[in-house]
């Protein structure tokens, strides 16, 4: 198993010395340089884990394409599939990159701090988190700016990160955060800032992953730097469609980058299990269902019929990779895999969210409350049907059924409310009518065996726990067996749903009951009647256009356009979607189909073709100003956003009122507010000095400040909010990068609490406690934080948090109430 923590570091170092492709002239002894003298030159690299400086070597290629092909010539070279590490052919693979599987004969574990190294090799002075430690560990290694180091690296001008510390032989280079010696330029690869890059012995590349890349004039960005095909230099990099990836034709690219199996090279790879993989690539054949396909003798796999998993053949003899006789089908544990309601029904882990017509995990998704028919509640996992009312099973039970405690006076059912309507003789019923209504039960509404068979015309199917009415024979949707579903009459197997349908025999859809409602039909639970599909409940765009729909590709959706303005639709399926919008407001909270305005329009073509729209091409912007204040637009759709921000006002409504600048996306509306644009972090905002404190979500300066979202308050960068190595270290703030871990920390701090979430027996109980009900691991003496709450209930349980159900995340309750428009979340 790799090292996480000494694969950030190693990588982010490795990364830059293969940017600089030119070979050195002459050879250079780097073991006799210091860790300044070692970052100007291009052939050597400060090993953070021996402390001193060495030549470039095989361990510094992160794929195996570039291991093959060593561009560098510091092999030979081999690469270790299991690990994903290169290393020298003639050595072993370093200590540092294996974890717990660490080689005893040659190597030492340290299972405090999960460090893997050298039997003859000492712990790295890094890894002493305190002074006591730092100091037992003798002088190599020196307890400085709040952090053990080693001695080599402490005494470096580029490991001084407060400009008050870069003193005597150090000189400070402000513009790029950096101290270095006096008497050596800084190298081009350290200077971050468009300004700084010195065009006389450096050059500026745009790779699209950062605002520029500074590199010496003999030196170029490797291939893969450039994120897209109009970067690719096409003079000596090729852009490669199918892994969307620009590469150099002289090192290959590695097979895994291809994501779509169509293009997967068959020249040097080969597809397995739906991965593009090297055909010299081991194959893990646990990785592969028993009674998978894949899990063949070509893939050097077999399955074992007994232990029902797929195992690697024998080294020698005979591999025998005959399915297992009694083999059953590879279950789906991605639920959102299941497209139809019928085919998500049919996985009992399952369920089926109607709010957003999804399949969810069974613990998610519609609360059982939500449903108001049994048929629906017994249709969904962990629901059961209590007293007229759909509530979540007790200790997993789902057969919950009991009678009303009400006494049942023999009247008409009607004549009684939800509080007296006496089951099971009647039956509460919410569909169809918006208070509910006491009716008469029906065979659907008998959860209980008793009941049912008690009731005329009534049959119960203990198989799926369901009471139908005789005549309509078994509600097909409820089985999830093939075998079962076929052997009913009036039922048939779904093959391309993999759900249990009506048995189709083409009359018309309304003839069918609920019950046997086929395939090509469309089940409404809420009406407990079968129909034609709607256009909108066409998924397949050769069926849509069957059906005399309209298929868009864009939006993925069919539709039928019939000419009508669109207040005239009155529901979101009938709503066409290519000229008309279906929203929810005070005023219509059931929804109401509306024509497009230029805010509900995201194609340039289609909203500059609408007169008064205007198009904002960067952030994909429509809108039409009129020039009206902010708050005298009452409608989200209508509220010009180049402007105004359609937000919560800090009582609880939503309203058009003026951008701050935070809220800006594009540089021109940014600048154009009088508002700074930045363009490294690609953020607008304007700083008034104040402390950090002092501004709420919406104005909360990006370039010094952060919005806490687990404590809901704008406050100073800490070294934990940076996630980059180099940004890291370079904050000026006295932070460090912690290889080991991935994370960076204040010199001297403990690492935080929060990297051992979902680790109860890691998380260190010195200075941290685990709240068992989240599985995060967080501060003594501090409080949970909400953002790592996934929850509601668990959410609704701290008094500082808050649920955000716009985007179904728990949030810190902010200390002052202005929040920051829904749209711009996704962006933080």
């Amino acid at each position: 198993m790799v090292r996480g923590g000494v694969f950030v570091f190693v990588g982010a170092v490795a990364l830059l010395l293969q940017l600089l492709l030119a070979p050195s002239c002459h050879a250079v002894d780097c073991s006799s340089r210091t860790k300044d003298y070692c970052e100007v030159e291009t052939t050597c690299i400060w090993d953070q884990q021996q402390a001193a400086c060495r030549a470039v070597d095989c361990r510094d290629y992160r794929d195996h394409s570039s291991c093959k092909a060593d561009p560098k010539d510091v092999g030979p070279c081999a690469y270790q599939w299991e690990l994903r590490v290169c290393y020298q052919k003639n050595g072993q693979v370093p200590c540092t990159e294996y974890y717990e599987d660490c080689p005893s004969d040659r190597c030492q574990y340290d299972k405090e701090q999960g460090y893997c190294y050298g039997a003859h090799d000492q712990l790295p002075c890094f890894l002493m988190f305190d002074e006591a430690a730092c100091s037992k560990a003798g002088s190599r290694c020196t307890y400085t700016n709040n952090a053990c180091m080693s001695k080599a690296e402490a005494e470096a001008c580029s490991s001084q990160f407060d400009k008050s510390k870069c003193t005597g032989k150090c000189k400070w280079h402000q513009d790029d955060m950096l101290c270095f010696p006096k008497d050596l330029t800084v190298p081009c690869k350290l200077l971050r800032t468009n300004e700084t890059c010195d065009t006389n012995r450096c050059t500026k590349y745009n790779t699209g992953t950062q605002a520029i890349m500074c590199l010496p004039k003999d030196a170029q960005p490797q291939c893969d730097m450039f994120s897209s095909a109009d970067l690719c230099p096409d003079q000596r990099c090729q852009w490669n469609q199918g892994a969307q990836r620009c590469f150099d034709p002289k090192v290959g690219m590695d097979c895994e980058f291809y994501f779509d199996m169509q293009r997967c090279p068959q020249d040097r790879c080969r597809v397995v299990g739906g991965m593009c993989l090297d055909k010299e690539q081991p194959i893990d054949c646990s990785m592969f269902y028993y009674a998978n396909d894949d899990c063949n003798k070509d893939n050097g796999c077999r399955p074992d019929c007994d232990a029902k998993e797929c195992t690697s053949c024998p080294a020698s003899g005979k591999c025998d990779d005959t399915k297992c006789p009694d083999a059953t089908p590879e279950p789906l544990h991605q639920c959102s895999d299941h497209v139809t309601e019928g085919e998500c029904r049919s996985d009992s882990v399952c369920k089926w969210d109607d709010s957003v017509k999804a399949c969810v995990d069974g613990d998610v998704g519609t609360p059982c409350s939500d449903y108001v028919e049994p048929s629906q509640c017994q249709n969904a996992r962990d629901c059961a049907w209590d007293q007229g009312e759909c509530v979540e099973c007790k200790n997993g039970d789902c057969k919950l059924v009991t009678t009303t405690t009400t006494p049942d006076a023999g009247d008409a059912c009607d004549t009684y409310t939800q509080d007296t309507c006496p089951y099971p003789r009647c039956f509460f019923s919410q569909q169809g009518v918006s208070a509910g209504k006491c009716r008469d039960s029906q065979c659907r509404d008998l959860v209980d065996e008793n009941f049912c068979k008690a009731h005329g015309g009534c049959t119960f199917d203990k198989n799926v726990y369901a009471c139908y009415k005789t005549s309509e024979g078994p509600p097909c949707n409820l089985y999830s067996d093939k075998d079962m579903c076929n052997s009913l009459a009036n039922c048939k197997w779904d093959a391309d749903n993999l759900y249990c349908a009506g048995k189709d025999t083409g009359k018309a859809c309304t003839s069918y009951s609920v019950n046997n409602c086929p395939a090509r039909c469309v089940t409404h639970f809420d009406t407990n009647t079968c129909e034609s599909k709607a256009c909108s409940d066409i998924t397949d765009q050769d069926a849509c256009k069957d059906a005399g729909c309209t298929f868009d590709a864009n939006m993925y959706l069919c539709y039928n356009d019939t000419g009508l303005a669109c207040n005239k639709y009155t529901s979101f399926p009938t709503c066409p979607p290519n000229r008309c919008n279906y929203d929810y407001d005070d005023a219509h909270p059931k929804g109401v189909c509306k024509e497009k305005a230029c805010g509900d329009l995201y194609d340039k073509e289609e909203c500059l073709a609408v007169k008064g729209c205007k198009f904002v091409e960067s952030i994909n912007l429509c809108y039409k100003d009129t020039g009206k204040p902010c708050d005298k637009y009452t409608d989200r759709a209508n509220c010009p956003l180049n402007r105004c921000s359609w937000s919560d006002d800090g009582t609880g409504n939503t309203v058009c009122q003026p951008k701050v600048c935070t809220e800006y996306l594009d540089k021109s509306l940014c600048t154009a507010a009088n508002c700074i644009w930045n363009a490294h972090a690609s953020s607008c905002y304007n700083d008034t000095h104040k402390s950090c404190d002092k501004y709420t979500e919406r104005t909360c300066p990006p370039n010094r400040c952060v919005y806490d979202y687990d404590f809901g308050y704008c406050r100073t960068y800490d070294c934990p909010d940076y996630t980059d190595p180099d940004d890291c270290n370079s904050s000026g703030k006295g932070c460090v990068f912690n290889t080991t871990f991935g994370v960076c920390v204040t010199k001297g701090e403990p690492i935080p609490c929060s990297v051992f979430n979902f680790n109860q027996p890691g998380c260190p109980t010195s200075y941290c406690k685990y709240a068992t009900d989240v599985n995060v691991c967080y501060p003594k003496d501090g409080q949970v934080p909400c953002s790592y709450i996934y929850d509601l209930s668990a959410c609704d349980k701290r008094s500082h948090c808050t649920w955000d159900s716009a985007f179904n995340r728990c949030e810190g309750k902010p200390k002052n109430q202005q929040r920051i428009p829904n749209f711009l979340k996704s962006f933080n």
